[in-house]
């Protein structure tokens, strides 16, 4: 037999072993309760783990350790008089079936609540907050794990907070099942707070002082874990190093000091990268990169990239060099080769520029000046530009969850602008405005995106086209090709606008941790006045979330139909 004919019959006689040798689940009926208390029954029976071909005697002593197991998963929920009035089992259609018939009895609610925090740290932000938020309440149900929750969100606290030698001076839960009441008494002295003493520095490539301008911690603050953590978070994003050990020396404190050791080891000098992609709207590319992370001791360093793809090649370089300043700490020149294809315009842009990389605020800010030279054939015309642009990026990003169902929003402001005469053809202003937002919708999610961008200048005819606006494309209004709407010169070709629309709604349903299917809608266009000649796409499409990241397909369908039908759609990359 041929293997391509064997291969389908393997996978069927593998299918039919794997179904004999995993034999189904006991099936147990709970009667009598539902809800919070159901589901914790069911957790804590034995019972419930039994397979069909479980042996009699094991089945019947299980169904006799129910009676333990469901009182203690009842008393945790404040049903201290909870019995079972009827259990069976037997055995039918080839596997075991059983059934618990249960009472669940009063519930013990709290007739009193008393928790207070004592000592140096009675005052602490922390501490004021979580007294005013206690998830116990007089009248409340009695759940034992809100009980111990609470415990232990006061010892981490002091952990968090410095409060090293805090203590429980009472902790009690007295219950009285007669009479279904329950009474809390916490008291938790926190003892004085600890403040950071020394600093050990342990590294040998670079300067201390490129490390020291990182650290979020200073010596003599009061100790903040919180603190420690942006310290590593900000040492770890800089790119100089591999590993960044924080360790706090508890048992090395004097006088109300810990000392603080913060051990780095670098990253590989030279780091070299190879990857190749695809999307539908530039097809297939190559991308080669080279980076060498430790130029001097002084934290400088110099990367280099080259992208080749059908429709878009490019050439980049850029030169870093840390900062300390108070809002910026990366100043950086940058240089690139850029040659774009689309289906109406061919460019070719030289460039040379330098940015100011911070913070300002919530945002994360980029101010830029670059100078270009640029040549478009746009249509039927050619524009030769020279530009000198000066520039401002303002991101901030909000994300709540974890990959792959991220919740959250980013938003984002361009400015960028030249006068002319000043290395420029043409003065110009141009702003730009986008918004991602990503909401939770019933079972799945909702991604919500809007982009504005307007231009002002006298000569629009002398910008080049990577300054116009084009829609149309996978990241863009799909259902449309790449770059392939906006305002038409007299032979029908696409020549870009000043401003730009665009907005889109997309529902993301779950199928499996990894898998999804989505619909969604995207609308608008480039233009050049306020009428927006406004386009739509609509479709389906499965996103499926691998270990290297997120991939997308999509099958769109455009309203207007006189170029395509529909088109395939392509995507690789975060939402946010």
């Amino acid at each position: 037999m041929r293997l391509d004919r064997l291969t389908p019959l393997l996978f069927v006689l593998l299918a039919c072993g794997q179904a004999v040798g995993a034999p189904g689940s006991l099936r147990l009926r709970l009667e009598g309760i539902d809800g919070e208390l159901e589901r914790n029954v069911r957790a804590h029976l034995s019972l419930a783990q039994l397979k069909c071909d479980t042996p009699e005697w094991r089945v019947h002593a299980n169904l006799e350790l129910a009676g333990t197991q469901v009182a203690r998963a009842a008393r945790a929920l404040g049903y201290y008089h909870t019995q079972i009035r009827e259990r069976k089992a037997e055995h039918r259609d080839d596997c075991w079936a059983a059934t618990l018939r249960i009472e669940a009895g009063p519930v013990t609610r709290l007739a009193g609540v008393d928790v207070a925090v004592t000592g140096p740290g009675k005052d602490d932000a922390a501490y004021r907050k979580l007294l005013t938020e206690l998830p116990l309440h007089p009248g409340d149900v009695l759940h034992h794990d809100r009980y111990e929750s609470l415990k232990k969100r006061l010892q981490d606290i002091a952990a968090e907070r410095g409060y090293f030698g805090a203590r429980f001076v009472r902790h009690t839960l007295r219950v009285d099942p007669a009479k279904n009441r329950a009474w809390v008494q916490l008291t938790f002295d926190t003892g004085p707070r600890y403040r950071v003493g020394v600093i050990h520095i342990h590294q040998q490539e670079f300067n201390d002082d490129i490390v020291r301008r990182h650290l979020h911690i200073h010596p003599g603050e009061p100790y903040d874990a919180s603190r420690l953590a942006a310290t590593q978070e900000a040492l770890s994003g800089t790119a100089l190093f591999r590993e960044v050990s924080i360790t706090p020396e508890i048992d090395q404190a004097r006088d109300g000091r810990i000392p603080i050791d913060i051990r780095l080891t670098a990253a590989k000098r030279f780091l070299y990268k190879a990857g190749i992609g695809v999307s539908t709207d530039t097809g297939p590319h190559l991308r080669l990169g080279f980076e060498n992370r430790r130029i001097n001791r002084r934290g400088h360093r110099l990367a280099m990239e080259l992208k080749l793809s059908r429709k878009e090649s490019e050439f980049s370089t850029e030169y870093f060099i840390p900062l300390n300043w108070s809002h910026h700490h990366l100043f950086t020149l940058n240089g690139g080769l850029n040659h774009e294809e689309t289906e109406s315009t061919t460019s070719d842009r030289f460039s040379l520029g330098t940015h100011l990389v911070g913070r300002r605020g919530p945002f994360d800010e980029t101010l830029s000046l670059s100078y270009s030279q640029e040549r478009s054939d746009i249509g039927e015309d050619r524009v030769k530009s020279e530009l000198l642009v000066a520039g401002g990026q303002w991101t901030r990003r909000e994300v709540i969850g974890r990959t792959p169902f991220l919740f959250g929003h980013q938003y984002s402001f361009d400015l960028r602008g030249a006068l002319k005469d000043l290395l420029s053809d043409a003065s110009l202003l141009q702003g730009r405005v986008r918004g991602r937002w990503l909401q939770p919708l019933g079972r799945g999610r909702l991604l919500m995106r809007a982009e504005l961008g307007l231009t002002l200048t006298d000569d629009f005819d002398a910008l080049p086209a990577s300054l116009r606006f084009f829609a149309g494309g996978d990241l863009s209004l799909r259902g449309y090709g790449y770059k392939a709407l906006g305002p038409k010169d007299d032979a029908g070709h696409v020549v870009g606008g000043r401003n730009l629309l665009l907005m889109s709604a997309e529902y993301e349903h779950p199928l499996t941790p990894n898998w999804s299917l989505a619909g969604f809608v995207d609308a608008g266009n480039a233009f050049n006045d306020t009428r927006v000649p406004l386009k739509t796409g609509a479709g389906i499409g499965v996103r499926w979330y691998s270990p290297v990241g997120r991939f997308g397909l999509d099958l769109a369908f455009p309203s207007d139909t006189s170029e395509d039908d529909w088109r395939i759609h392509l995507t690789m990359g975060a939402l946010l």
